[in-house]
């Protein structure tokens, strides 16, 4: 069974152009936000958490080498 993608602004269903592979607006829209994602992710700040976390492991592989 083929599930259309609704139309983003109408909501309206927008049937693909293949069949089985979604319309390249559709794929060019789907990329964008994710690449919006995945730069709103490396621009956030390192929880404090985190941090004493990878200070911790830092600070044992420092005692192992010595």
């Amino acid at each position: 069974m083929r599930q259309d993608v609704p139309h983003e602004r109408h909501g309206t269903a927008e049937p693909d152009d293949e069949g089985g592979e979604l319309a390249p607006r559709i794929q060019r829209l789907i990329g964008e936000r994710l690449r919006q994602h995945y730069d709103d992710l490396v621009q956030a700040p390192i929880p404090d958490t985190i941090m004493l976390l990878l200070a911790q492991l830092e600070a044992k592989e420092t005692e192992g080498r010595q």
